[in-house]
């Protein structure tokens, strides 16, 4: 069974099994697998794996549906999100309906049970910051455990499940939402939305703009296979970030804390020139450093061989090493 269709890279690569996971009963088949020792991946949207050989086993697609509200007043909503539903058409339903929260994570590819796994965030939001508790299997014993945001062990794209992503499997991720809107708009492209206003901001102008940034910055994997930013921003201790600083005045950074910096990667990579730079069908892409496009019918060693590039170009020129935000398989 070839997976390209079942991965935004669009890389093709075969399974031995693809099995459809589309009601609750169907983890059932996950837990045999893994009690059976047989070979198995779990994928979501496919939106952050690449594959650089074939699979010898039994790819489950998480197909799930099903958004059930628990609880709601005049101050908030809270709903469980079955794993296979679509993230943004997720996000959108949700503004649609005046449920607030999410405006900021618009337009990020995959399902709901991904998100929790990665910790997605963007434009100044994490959606740890949304999440009550994360319903999953575990793939051993088949039992399942709600687990609430601490035991979830978020941190910067990391979390429990990502940790352990081979012992439990997302089913349903609750969510609680405001109805009364706060405007989160720290990152400057979204704090200019204030500019010459009189008003309130909406969350429909925020959304709005977190899609036309997206857009403009990041290919449309339709048109373009590419996971989005393949590379995390790196945290330096600041002893190095003060060197770098000194030699490159230009370079922006995040505080993370007294003690740590974050750096855009992104920017790491343009400024050593590697936009357009190519190996074999892999591309970095011209309007966004931060991502690796399939140009040319690339095929997964040819990614995987243009990442170690860039990796060991930042590290020797800046003594930054960069960690791969996409999960390569094989």
């Amino acid at each position: 069974m070839d997976l390209k269709p079942f991965n935004t890279f669009g890389i093709s690569a075969s399974c031995n099994n693809l099995e459809v996971i589309e009601v609750h009963d169907d983890f059932n088949k996950i837990t045999e697998a893994s009690n059976n020792q047989t070979k198995f991946l779990i994928l979501g949207g496919g939106s952050n794996v690449l594959f650089t050989d074939q699979f010898n086993g039994t790819v489950f697609l998480i197909r799930t549906s099903g958004i059930e509200i628990l609880e709601e007043n005049d101050e908030h909503v809270t709903m469980s999100v079955a794993a296979g539903e679509d993230w943004h058409q997720f996000v959108s339903a949700c503004l649609g309906k005046n449920y607030f929260g999410l405006e900021n994570l618009a337009l990020i590819p995959g399902t709901v049970g991904a998100a929790p796994i990665q910790n997605i965030g963007a434009y100044g939001a994490e959606v740890k910051e949304r999440i009550i508790w994360v319903n999953a299997i575990n793939l051993k014993s088949g039992e399942e455990v709600k687990f609430n945001t601490k035991d979830c062990n978020f941190a910067y794209r990391d979390s429990y499940f990502k940790q352990q992503i081979d012992r439990w499997c997302v089913t349903h991720v609750a969510f609680k939402l405001d109805k009364k809107y706060k405007p989160v708009i720290s990152y400057e492209p979204l704090s200019s939305l204030y500019s010459n206003l009189d008003r309130k901001i909406t969350a429909k102008e925020v959304f709005d703009k977190v899609v036309e940034i997206r857009r403009a910055k990041l290919p449309d994997p339709q048109l373009l296979g590419n996971a989005g930013s393949f590379f995390k921003n790196p945290v330096v201790k600041n002893e190095l970030f003060t060197k770098l600083k000194y030699k490159y005045p230009d370079l922006p950074f995040y505080k993370v804390d007294d003690s740590n910096s974050k750096l855009p990667a992104g920017w790491l990579i343009d400024k050593l020139g590697l936009k357009g730079h190519s190996n074999g069908g892999a591309s970095i892409h011209t309007q966004q450093a931060l991502v690796i496009v399939n140009q040319n019918n690339a095929t997964g060693k040819d990614v995987l061989a243009l990442a170690k590039e860039i990796e060991e170009a930042v590290f020797n020129e800046f003594k930054v090493k960069l960690e791969r935000e996409v999960r390569v398989i094989g």
